[in-house]
């Protein structure tokens, strides 16, 4: 049956007709006033997210001259992207998202956006702490690079086994055992303990790096990512200004977003997506052909899907880390210089979550970045008074005055962070099951759970996995 004759029948007959009756719907199944039935033809598609998986899926519709509606729950498009604009200096600052792969899916969407961009610099003077002895400690960065380089072809031999990870999780049907190791057991067994400090830098946010499966260690550290490690060089924005990369989006894609918006219920039936949806303006029916969902598929983040037991059975399986990150100013700490820990007591020196990974120079004046990660769930209060605390430490052992006017400028929880689930379940097929969703019920998956926390590499997942069958679905 056609979406367009779905929606007649459905307002024709009411909701219960069809065993949905949204909130705020009588009993009598009657639509509500404050709703207005379509008067044109459906949608290509609805979008649900318009963080980093979202945004880029709706511009690439856009392109292929596909009508849209993207909603968003925040006042603004971009996700884990976090900008700060800096009052005194009227300088930019990106502490959330930073740098990018250098590859072309990322190149040509940023000249499509308008953005320029160059080569990421990282500098600046890093002091480390031991947590063991609450002391600063000189680490011979010398030894330590030397060791890294040495082991990352080493390591990108033993990727090259899996090519399949590099767009979404395929994995053959018996699931390579190396795959479900602890990460800190496959490093001795391949003798690559060296890479492993850098990995705990790289891939913030993952939990316990040393216990997670290599098989999501090798999905955060990929192929293209540990190139650009290597040599190949990341790419940031030249103004630092990541937030500008989804206003630039927004502008293309305009009257097709529907941002401070709440998604209140979906019905999927017969080759039609209807949505209803709380925007500033008032409740909307939308209605369209296909969906993507560019959100966490985590239970609590899809109570308005109508989930059959086959989608609830992939989704409630779902476990995550926990991830922050703030903007703090006047810590006491100097312009220049960055705080990272070690853990002289711990395996290869990676502290235990939770714990801050590094506070970090800015670059402007007065002000430092401080990036915190737990496996367990810390609420937003206490992981604030934490980070305050991280920094007053990090001001005292560094035998510098403390600071009377700390304060946060900025300050975003980031979880659910790196979506897992346990070897058990991943030995038993749940990837294949996962993946088995993409285009059922006229639904399509795409964001962090099915590739990585890598703005990179979920563009790339988009471009070369869904969009194809996607466009191939809408014809």
């Amino acid at each position: 049956m056609f979406c367009s004759l779905w929606t007649l029948l459905f307002l024709a007959r009411g909701s219960m007709a069809f065993g949905w009756r949204p909130s705020g719907w009588g009993a009598s199944g009657g639509r509500p006033s404050q709703w207005h039935a379509p008067h044109q033809e459906p949608l290509d598609a609805i979008i649900i997210g318009g963080g980093s998986a979202g945004t880029y899926t709706a511009i690439q519709l856009q392109k292929a001259n596909k009508s849209l509606a993207l909603i968003e729950t925040q006042p603004r498009l971009g996700g884990h992207v976090n900008t700060y604009i800096d009052p005194y200096t009227n300088r930019t600052i990106d502490y959330g998202v930073q740098i990018f792969q250098n590859i072309s899916v990322v190149r040509d969407y940023f000249s499509y956006l308008d953005i320029p961009i160059e080569t990421a610099t990282f500098g600046g003077d890093t002091k480390t702490i031991d947590l063991a002895t609450k002391e600063v400690v000189t680490l011979d960065y010398g030894a330590i690079y030397a060791g890294l380089f040495e082991a990352l072809p080493r390591f990108q031999a033993q990727q090259d086994k899996y090519p399949y990870l590099d767009n979404g999780f395929n994995l053959p049907s018996l699931v390579p055992e190396d795959l479900l190791l602890p990460f800190g057991e496959w490093l001795d067994k391949y003798n690559l303990s060296n890479v492993a400090y850098t990995l705990w830098q790289y891939d913030q946010g993952s939990g316990n790096l040393l216990d997670q499966p290599v098989l999501y260690v090798l999905k955060y550290s990929n192929r293209q990512s540990i190139a650009n490690l290597a040599g190949g060089g990341y790419i940031q924005t030249v103004r630092r200004d990541n937030q500008e990369i989804y206003d630039h989006a927004l502008e293309k894609l305009k009257d097709s977003t529907h941002l401070s918006s709440t998604v209140l219920d979906v019905q999927r039936s017969n080759g039609c997506v209807r949505v209803l949806v709380s925007t500033p303006q008032g409740k909307r029916f939308l209605e369209a052909k296909q969906l993507v969902l560019a959100i966490p598929p985590k239970i609590e983040n899809l109570h308005f899907l109508d989930l059959n037991q086959e989608e609830l059975g992939i989704f409630r399986q779902f476990n995550n880390s926990y991830y922050w990150n703030a903007l703090l100013r006047n810590t006491g700490l100097p312009d220049n210089t960055s705080v990272g820990y070690i853990d002289s007591r711990a395996p290869l020196t990676i502290p235990a979550q939770p714990s801050t990974y590094i506070i970090s120079s800015t670059g402007v004046a007065g002000l430092h970045s401080v990036f915190y990660g737990s496996d367990t769930y810390v609420p937003d209060e206490e992981v604030q008074n934490l980070m305050a605390e991280v920094a007053r430490n990090a001001v005292k052992t560094l035998g510098l005055p403390p600071s009377g006017d700390m304060r946060f400028e900025g300050f975003h929880s980031h979880s659910p962070f790196v979506l897992t689930v346990p070897t058990d379940t991943i030995r038993d097929g749940f990837y294949s099951r996962a993946e088995a969703l993409q285009g059922m019920r006229n639904t399509w998956y795409t964001g962090a759970a099915w590739q990585a926390q890598d703005s990179s590499a979920i563009w790339n997942f988009t471009e070369m996995v869904v969009l194809p069958r996607l466009l191939e679905r809408l014809g």
